[in-house]
């Protein structure tokens, strides 16, 4: 049975340390390995001020982004700004005081954006309390609710912008008055805010939307999607019990139809065994023209029997069965060839259970051989390859990569994979 398995996401590299080649660096000095910001200029105008952004953006494929800034030092006036900023944001003013860029200020506590108005705001909205030596402030990107929002030490102080979209924000930290100094974590060393407990509130959420869209008849439907899997892979006895129990809408197995499925399941269960000739000879009386029409199904056959004669340690048989009935030539794809001559390569070694090519004669490969042979089988008889199960898994890895991809945040909430190991578990052997 092929396993059900996860389709990794891309995910672009997180904020590490803070980028000195983005910076106002004649103000700003950066030390402790890029995490330390201290202010060096004479602050005594708007002008003087330095702001310095991180060496990535946030991850636009995660739903929750957040960083914390300790204030070593309030320096001479605290004009200390904590935020996020784009590329396009100039950084010769604290965050909040120019065009794409957000933050929220030591001095006065308030909140600034210079992002979704016409004019720039030098006032700001009152937001939170002042902050100085010792405090640690983090900043939360929350891209499912499109918001930006403060904590101080530990304490969520709740949203300050709204309908922050279309931008690549950075982690941004700007200084204006001498002896300010400041040192970020990115996540090397834990937080003072349970990012955790928040970030499980956010997947009930969604989790809770996603309950509450309606879907007509769905055990029904999920109970058909089950049964179909069981048909595919042969276990008829226990597709037959879940039709009875679910009673299932004119679904009937026909005595036909369950002994393809018993003879099926024979067939795979005689591969995986390593019982090949039986599982040929199965195959010639359930469906003739399968092995002749798909010479490839058969070639993989072959070398599958060869490999188990390998198993058996018959060194002769062995090498007087590749003679005779096993071929380069034989092989249609450049696929068959090379696996002929990896297959055939397995004479050299002695010990090949510990081989370079003792993938081969480990219990997956039988898997591939018996899953190969089995959708042959269902193709001949007009059926699907795979069953609708797996082809929906498929879908919804691939929905979910297109959706992190348009509309980062929800998305990224969702393991698929997670969401059906429990009943991949349960179907697999």
């Amino acid at each position: 049975m092929a396993p059900i398995v996860p389709v990794s996401l891309r995910s672009a590299s997180p904020p590490r340390i803070w980028n000195v080649h983005d910076s106002k660096r004649a103000l700003l000095d950066v030390s402790d390995h890029g995490l330390k910001i201290a202010y060096k200029g004479l602050g005594n105008s708007d002008t003087d001020a330095g702001a310095i952004r991180a060496d990535n953006p946030a991850p636009e494929s995660e739903p929750l982004y957040y960083f914390e800034v300790t204030i070593i030092s309030r320096g001479r006036n605290g004009y200390i700004g904590v935020g996020l900023s784009s590329p396009q944001a100039s950084l010769s003013r604290l965050p909040g005081l120019e065009r794409n860029s957000f933050g929220y200020h030591a001095d006065d506590g308030n909140a600034f954006t210079g992002c979704c108005t016409s004019t720039l705001s030098h006032e700001g909205t009152a937001y939170g309390p002042t902050f100085g030596k010792g405090d640690v402030i983090g900043c939360i990107l929350n891209q499912m609710d499109h918001t930006i929002s403060y904590t101080k030490n530990g304490v969520n102080l709740g949203v300050a912008f709204r309908d922050v979209k279309g931008l690549s924000l950075y982690p941004t930290v700007g200084l204006r008055t001498p002896g300010e100094k400041v040192e970020a974590n990115f996540g090397s060393k834990p937080f003072i805010f349970d990012l955790e407990n928040l970030q499980k509130a956010l997947e009930m959420k969604t989790l809770w939307t996603i309950d509450g869209i309606g879907t007509p008849d769905k055990n029904s439907r999920l109970h058909s999607l089950v049964d179909s899997y069981l048909m595919h892979y042969g276990y008829s006895d226990t597709a037959s019990a879940l039709i009875r129990e679910s009673a299932l809408e004119g679904k009937v197995i026909s005595v036909k139809e369950a002994e393809s499925m018993h003879l099926r399941r024979k067939i795979q269960e005689a591969v995986l065994d390593g019982r090949i000739d039986e599982a040929i000879e199965q195959t010639n009386y359930i469906a003739p023209e399968v092995l002749l029409s798909q010479p490839s199904v058969l070639y993989r056959l072959k070398c599958q029997k060869f490999i188990e004669m390998i198993r058996g340690g018959d060194d002769e048989a062995t090498m007087t069965f590749g003679r005779t009935e096993l071929s380069e030539l034989d092989a249609e794809s450049e696929e068959d060839k090379q696996h002929y001559r990896e297959v055939i390569s397995l004479l050299a070694y002695p010990h090949p259970e510990i081989s370079p090519l003792r993938h081969l004669i480990q219990p997956s490969r039988r898997e591939a051989v018996a899953d190969s042979l089995n959708q042959a089988i269902l193709v001949a008889q007009g059926k699907p390859a795979l069953p609708a199960l797996e082809m929906l898994h498929k879908q919804l890895a691939v929905t979910k990569e297109v959706l992190s991809q348009r509309s980062p945040g929800s998305a990224s909430m969702i393991d698929a994979y997670e969401e059906f190991h429990g009943l991949s578990y349960i179907l697999d052997r």
